[in-house]
């Protein structure tokens, strides 16, 4: 699926004149004169609403189109998302990769493996994420020096 032809939102030309009537009817009614009858200043206070209603009405109208738009491009991007998680991972195995030197693999703050299966590792770095300290035994934060290993 392409992307669809957008069309302008053109807020500007749906907005322009009845702000231009409602700028004005609002300087005839703050002109007015409450010690004598103004029939005029009144129709403008209500032609003054009726270009409120009219710019509420547009604007309703725009952010229900963007409102739309939001969720059906939050929605090409969730497909985009789970297209690329369902993919089978290329050039990455089950066991994590081991220095030849030191036989040890680290992540900075979380616990050292040595020749584990990858999906331990995983465990052990989701649970190290809800605890404060570890008592498996770490490197400290950002070492990449041989530590103790786990079990």
């Amino acid at each position: 699926m392409g992307p669809n032809p957008r069309q302008p939102y053109d807020v500007h030309a749906k907005l322009e004149d009845p702000m231009g009537v409602l700028a004005i009817a609002l300087a005839q009614w703050e002109t007015r004169d409450d010690t004598r009858p103004q029939p005029e200043v009144r129709r403008a206070a209500n032609t003054a609403m009726d270009a409120i209603d009219q710019m509420t009405r547009e604007l309703y109208a725009i952010r229900s189109r963007l409102t739309g738009e939001i969720r059906a491009s939050d929605d090409a991007t969730a497909a985009r998302a789970d297209r690329l998680l369902s993919r089978p991972a290329q050039g990455v195995s089950d066991t994590l990769t081991i220095s030849p030197t030191d036989h040890t693999y680290c992540e900075p703050g979380l616990p050292c493996l040595a020749g584990r299966p990858f999906s331990e590792w995983i465990e052990r770095r989701q649970g190290a994420r809800n605890r404060s300290a570890f008592e498996d035994g770490v490197t400290g934060p950002g070492s990449r020096a041989p530590g103790p290993v786990l079990p």
